[in-house]
């Protein structure tokens, strides 16, 4: 009597759960996603990939290392990685696309779990064959 009325309470929590995901949760970010896709469609970008590549070889830590000053290639190091990282400020989509990185939503929750177990499996898989290369 108690593991039913337990149950019970389970599948109900599952299943409001499993309602906010589907009604609030998923519309909340599928309109997120959308905004976050017409920014980045529109951006105009301030200089063309060539420009930006040729300051990323300017400021790769490489350069610097055979000065063996290592506050100098640290310097630099962190200049490289902020200006890596201010790709998608400074170039356009067309030079520089990141849209096409993203997967699209699930559009049910059925959806959601099965990414999850895909996911999973995976992960699984790919620690089974890093023990399975351990031992070779």
């Amino acid at each position: 009597m108690e593991i039913e009325y337990s149950e019970r309470i389970r599948l109900a929590s599952v299943a409001k759960s499993n309602a906010f995901i589907a009604d609030v949760w998923f519309p909340q970010h599928r309109k997120k996603l959308k905004d976050a896709e017409i920014v980045l469609e529109r951006r105009q970008g301030v200089m063309n990939k060539a420009t930006y590549m040729k300051i990323m070889r300017c400021l790769h830590p490489d350069r610097v290392a055979p000065l063996n000053d290592p506050g100098l290639t640290k310097e630099y190091d962190e200049a490289f990685c902020m200006w890596r990282d201010s790709a998608i400020r400074v170039m356009n989509e067309k030079q520089d696309p990141i849209l096409h990185q993203f997967p699209g939503l699930p559009d049910t929750v059925e959806e959601l779990k099965a990414d999850r177990r895909r996911y999973e499996a995976e992960k699984a898989a790919a620690r089974a064959e890093k023990r399975k290369q351990k031992v070779a």
